[in-house]
């Protein structure tokens, strides 16, 4: 192999090296942004269901008062 053959391989491996660097930090990033979405989802459901949760226990409430006012009727 003469000189230019290896700096012409040498070019091209770094050429490559840095293609590769790229396209890590673009999967890195994607998967960042993928998390942080997944993240964002999950505390959005975590507030549904406490809300949820709130409306039931509401709801629970009025019915048990409910039962009471029925079963003072009744007695």
């Amino acid at each position: 192999m003469q000189n230019t053959e290896i700096l012409e391989k040498f070019e091209d491996m770094k050429k490559n090296m840095a293609d590769g660097s790229l396209t890590n930090g673009l999967v890195i990033q994607d998967l960042e942004n993928r998390i942080r979405n997944l993240e964002a989802d999950v505390t959005a459901k975590k507030r549904i269901i406490l809300e949820k949760s709130e409306t039931n226990n509401a709801l629970w409430e009025k019915i048990k008062a409910l039962e009471i006012k029925e079963e003072k009727l009744t007695s």
